[in-house]
């Protein structure tokens, strides 16, 4: 068996994942991204949190705020809520939005 290297590492991480979606998440500077297949950048690393992209998208966290960006990095739900749950077989299919409660300082 011979064994070729398809993309020349040049991350701090690459993950096992593998690649979904023709895309794969890298770590770069303790922040996430994305990759294409022949190594290019195409979400840069700026996520404090990247899911592995399913259905050509990804949950995503940036200042603990979750959002969900596609696989090319356009925003699809703003990165504002406190957390975001999806249905185990397709992120889009269900999507649960968690806004943070807040108190007043006499009620905590």
């Amino acid at each position: 068996m011979k064994i070729e290297m398809v993309i020349k590492p040049k991350f701090e991480t690459y993950y096992s994942y593998g690649f979904n979606d023709g895309v794969s998440i890298f770590k770069k500077n303790k922040k996430f991204g994305l990759i294409n297949n022949k190594g290019d950048v195409v979400v840069e690393s700026v996520y404090d949190y990247l899911s592995p992209n399913k259905n050509g998208v990804s949950i995503v966290s940036k200042n603990k705020k979750y959002g969900l960006i596609d696989k090319k990095g356009n925003i699809i739900i703003p990165i504002k809520y406190f957390r975001l749950y999806s249905s185990p077989e397709n992120y889009l299919n269900k999507i649960y939005r968690i806004k943070p409660i807040r108190y007043s300082k006499s009620e905590v």
